[in-house]
């Protein structure tokens, strides 16, 4: 996509285009070891066929370059034929960063390839020489990841022609701010950059750019607000909402624009949230192509306002994956039995809810984790259906791993409205068919599962931790109800 090679036709983007050519090639066994992603949609990682390998090396021989870094590097460099195009260092443990590289000024890729973490030592940083900018006009591509960089050189912004910059695992602590004059940018991983604190207050400059990607930056705490105006922003690791009334830094708003989306999204900080009305501007019902959403309400304290703005947090209905963490609201969203793709769903630390919604509903949630519920005390019939549905004929049809930990105010569990006979019988409906695993850990007052769950209901799993009445009721062999799970191929009970 840097070297200009996807083209992007009949509005369809140059990422899709570039996942069709790498399927095809792969469909053509060029490429071997494929890692896809669940659904089987998308390529992960791959290898080249070794062959294939030394067929392109052999065509692009006058064009790529690899080179180790040692003491006969300059020479090797200065030794080329003609001047590489795409050029790849690799550089050992105990090398130093590269300086005065010669023949640079046509590469359109460069890679220095090393694998140090973030150092702790000062001392030890890689100093990149502000010339090798002013030379290296053509770069379209730059990956310096995983060096030991801790301050980039103003003189970046010499690359104009630069569309991919990954500088992850790097301790970089900021990015000098004329980088927002690299206009042309479309990439920019800072991923696993743990002493970033800041991005440039003018990222808004970069209107091109389609992928950030700042994913475990724990002491990058706040956004600025330019964020919001990068209109074809794609990849978005996570978005930060801070504490009180900003100009500068980004609030729940600043989502309104960003409609192209897609991928996995953390929001921290929605505690911070104090206005439905500004909620709504966020418009992520309009984020179609959003599969994987954490919702994190953070260190808030209980406030009403929060039913209502979660409420106006509407989600689109192609979300596949859905956490919400620390919520301190009473109730969930109505709109969450909408989600009818949702296949993945955690609760965590929502402490003030005392009612599940009815998730029986969602047709295909597959994975569900109940997570420090400690405001539930009973978990009934509303959790598997909706009792004013009696048509519904099978609750979590697709349902194949259930987790239930650190509820400890949780005394019962019952899955079709009383087991000793209430308003339905476990034969009215299928319950849970597709099961196959199920945990449940630090539940110290949970009396009993559900009987319909462990004999009706086809489990390969059973795994009971730190549950001090489970664990004497079907403890192996003397427990009380032991025969009720002993079909279960795998039991762990502790």
């Amino acid at each position: 996509m840097a070297q200009g090679c996807l083209i992007s036709k009949d509005d369809v983007a140059m990422e899709a285009i570039g996942q069709e050519y790498l399927q095809n090639l792969a469909m053509r066994s060029f490429f071997q070891d494929l890692v896809r992603e669940k659904n089987g949609e998308k390529i992960l990682t791959l290898k080249m066929h070794d062959m294939v390998h030394d067929f392109a090396q052999y065509l692009t021989k006058n064009e790529c370059s690899v080179i180790e870094l040692n003491n006969d590097f300059t020479r090797k460099m200065e030794s080329l034929d003609k001047k590489p195009r795409h050029l790849t260092i690799v550089r050992s443990e105990d090398s130093c960063f590269p300086d005065n590289i010669p023949n640079v000024e046509k590469v359109l890729t460069f890679w220095v390839q090393s694998f140090h973490d973030s150092p702790p030592i000062r001392s030890q940083l890689d100093r990149i020489e502000p010339e090798f900018f002013l030379r290296s006009t053509c770069l379209k591509a730059l990956d310096l990841s995983r060096n030991r960089i801790g301050e980039l050189p103003i003189e970046v912004e010499n690359l104009s022609k630069l569309k991919y910059l990954n500088l992850s695992h790097n301790p970089l602590c900021e990015l000098p701010s004329n980088l927002c004059n690299l206009y042309n940018l479309q990439t920019l991983k800072l991923s696993a950059c743990n002493h970033l604190q800041k991005l440039p207050e003018e990222i808004g400059k970069l209107v091109n750019l389609r992928h950030l990607e700042i994913d475990r930056t724990d002491n990058l705490k706040v956004l600025p607000k330019g964020i919001g105006e990068l209109k074809s922003l794609q990849t978005l690791s996570k978005f930060i909402i801070v504490k009180g009334d900003n100009n500068a830094t980004c609030g729940i708003e600043d989502l309104g624009n960003l409609n192209n989306l897609r991928g996995c999204l953390k929001i921290e900080g929605l505690g911070n949230v104090a206005d439905a009305d500004v909620a709504k501007k966020a418009q992520m019902h309009k984020k179609i192509h959003l599969t994987d959403l954490h919702m994190d309400f953070g260190n808030s304290a209980r406030n009403r306002i929060h039913d209502e703005v979660i409420e106006a947090l509407e989600l689109n209905e192609n979300l596949q994956s859905l956490a919400i963490s620390s919520f301190v609201g009473t109730k969930f969203p109505k709109w969450m039995m909408n989600l009818t793709k949702l296949q993945k769903l955690l609760l965590q630390d929502c402490q003030n809810c005392i009612k599940l919604p009815p998730l029986g509903k969602l047709p295909s949630l597959a994975t569900l984790d109940l997570e420090g519920m400690n405001a539930v005390k009973f978990i009934g019939l509303d959790f598997s259906r909706d009792p004013s549905n009696v048509d519904a004929k099978s609750v979590f049809p697709k349902l194949k791993k259930l987790k239930i930990s650190k509820m400890e105010n949780l005394e019962e569990w019952d899955l079709i409205g009383q087991e000793d006979g209430g308003m339905f019988r476990d034969g009215d409906f299928e319950i849970m068919p597709r099961l196959r695993c199920l945990k449940v850990s630090s539940c110290s007052n949970l009396k009993a599962l559900p009987n319909v769950l462990l004999q009706r209901v086809p489990l390969k799993k059973l795994r009971i931790d730190n549950c001090t009445l489970l664990r004497e009721k079907y403890r192996k062999g003397t427990g009380e109800d032991w025969k009720r799970i002993s079909h279960i191929k795998k039991i762990r009970v502790s």
